[in-house]
């Protein structure tokens, strides 16, 4: 019976850190994912004003475009 409860306390022991490890693991990811999706956001915010720009160059062209046709 005293080597039962043994073993069940050491692998509760192993339990325990595995759990742990993957508690860290878990919130190093749920960091990481927060970081992305900040990054995500910027990046998201710079393609828009990327575009807004190529748009009035493009706008921009086509006027000049139509000074050279007269």
């Amino acid at each position: 019976m005293g080597k039962e409860v043994e073993n069940l306390l050491t692998e509760n022991k192993q339990l325990l850190e595995t759990k742990n490890a993957l508690n860290i693991v878990k919130n190093d990811l749920i960091a990481k994912v927060d970081e992305l999706s900040s990054e995500q956001e910027v990046l998201k915010e710079e393609l828009e004003a990327v575009r807004q720009s190529k748009n009035k160059v493009d706008a921009r062209i086509k006027e000049l475009e139509e000074e050279i046709k007269r």
